[in-house]
């Protein structure tokens, strides 16, 4: 978790290494959502907005990808996913034929027919004639 100069005679010389911050005297490792890429006692990073990392002890930026509902580049901001889209894996898609979704939509099942159709047989149909959809 630390590391030490060659010929250190003390402790206190001992720093943490990357993927670790130093708390309450012990280097721990950087909790979910945040890297470091450096040796030494600093605090970690956030990831940016709308990213985490996957699991604790992240050590680069590139770690950080997007959330769910989230579309963007790996260690960049990611970018709440656009009304009549579902954004899985920080990549944006856009809802089936006929159907929409709400910004910040993350799965396929979050888009459901659009105003005018009505849902048979898990398909967007067009609303029959004297009919309101």
């Amino acid at each position: 978790n630390s590391d030490a100069p060659m010929g250190s005679t003390s402790a206190s010389a001992c720093t943490c290494n990357w993927g670790y911050t130093k708390s309450s005297g012990a280097c721990e490792l950087c909790a979910v959502g945040t890297y470091k890429n450096s040796q030494g006692d600093a605090a970690c990073t956030s990831c940016p907005t709308g990213s985490s990392t996957k699991g604790t002890g992240s050590v680069a930026l590139s770690s950080c990808s997007c959330n769910d509902g989230y579309y963007g580049a790996l260690g960049s901001a990611c970018t709440l996913c656009d009304a009549g889209n579902f954004c899985v894996g920080g990549v944006s898609n856009q809802c089936p034929y006929y159907t929409t979704s709400v910004a910040g939509s993350s799965k396929v099942s979050d888009c459901t027919c659009s105003p005018g159709y009505f849902e048979e047989d898990g398909v967007c149909i067009i609303c029959r004639r004297g009919f309101y959809c």
